[in-house]
């Protein structure tokens, strides 16, 4: 179950699931060549908790987290993505900025 104040970390190789307030995980398809994959752990996130969701999305490469911030979105949750100005690796902060309009841009 999941557990107020508690920080949860991804097996490697493994997706990190959210569903029923569980965490499990499971070893589908790599999606963006990773598993885990953000996406994968947004987008059970907001259908499983929908309004109660913060995604955040920091520096990095590609467009990772884009469609999990989407499925946030549609699900009344929040978004958040690092100032692209101020990351190391814009790419994935200004993906999702592409495609949605984040609740807060922040440094």
């Amino acid at each position: 179950m999941i557990k107020r104040g508690t920080i949860y970390f991804a097996v490697p190789g493994m997706h990190l699931i959210i569903a029923k307030n569980k965490i499990l995980y499971g070893t589908g398809s790599a999606e963006n060549n990773f598993r885990p994959s953000i996406d994968v752990l947004f987008r059970s996130a907001a259908v499983d908790l929908g309004e109660r969701v913060i995604g955040i999305i920091l520096s990095g490469l590609m467009d990772d987290g884009v469609a999990g911030m989407i499925a946030i979105k549609k699900c009344s949750g929040i978004c958040i993505v690092q100032d692209p100005a101020e990351a190391q690796y814009p790419a994935m902060p200004l993906a999702v900025i592409e495609k949605i309009e984040p609740d807060y841009i922040l440094p």
